[in-house]
């Protein structure tokens, strides 16, 4: 008999969750992912990448105040039985938001990539593929002619084969810049 795995989770977690557990599920599910999922994924995520470009994303939606008063809130206000996804911004924001933006579906967060590589950071994405194309483990044409494809088709196919041409051409200058 084989044993059972570790506990995912170290035990006062454990007894936390068992302490918020209710009838309401959308609140136990809610607690959980404020305790185990917000604080050091989500927020650190997005604090890593909004202070890189000197921007606070936490205020207003996580202020104290507005927290404690959000969990204090059954699970059937934040989601009706016929509701969308983040109902009750939605509601917040019926009045100040234009339509198209209060309808549209939720989606998850992306970096825009693609529009980087092949806009602002264009010049230095080039060069770095011209890092590739210039070593000799490569086809230098080869390597020429799969990113003028990547850039003229980028609106047709994704970006994550563009930014692999990047990343190793970065990481060959910075190679090359060391051994100088």
């Amino acid at each position: 008999m084989s044993a059972s795995p570790p506990p995912f989770l170290p035990p006062e977690e454990y007894s936390l969750l068992r302490d918020s557990m209710t009838a309401d599920t959308f609140h136990m599910i809610s607690q959980a992912e404020c305790r185990l999922y917000l604080g050091n994924t989500v927020l650190r995520d997005a604090d890593t990448n909004s202070m890189a470009h000197s921007l606070e994303v936490r205020v207003p939606f996580l202020s104290r105040r507005l927290v404690e008063e959000a969990a204090c809130l059954p699970g059937r206000l934040h989601m009706p039985a016929r509701g969308r996804p983040k109902h009750l911004l939605r509601m917040i924001g019926r009045d100040l938001l234009p339509e198209e933006v209060l309808l549209r579906p939720k989606q998850g967060f992306c970096l825009p990539l693609g529009d980087w590589i092949f806009g602002p950071l264009r010049e230095r994405s080039e060069a770095a593929v011209e890092a590739v194309a210039a070593c000799h483990l490569f086809d230098s044409a080869a390597v020429r002619s799969q990113w003028r494809w990547l850039v003229d088709n980028r609106h047709r196919t994704g970006w994550s084969r563009g930014l692999s041409l990047v990343v190793l051409g970065s990481h060959l200058q910075q190679l090359s810049k060391s051994a100088s």
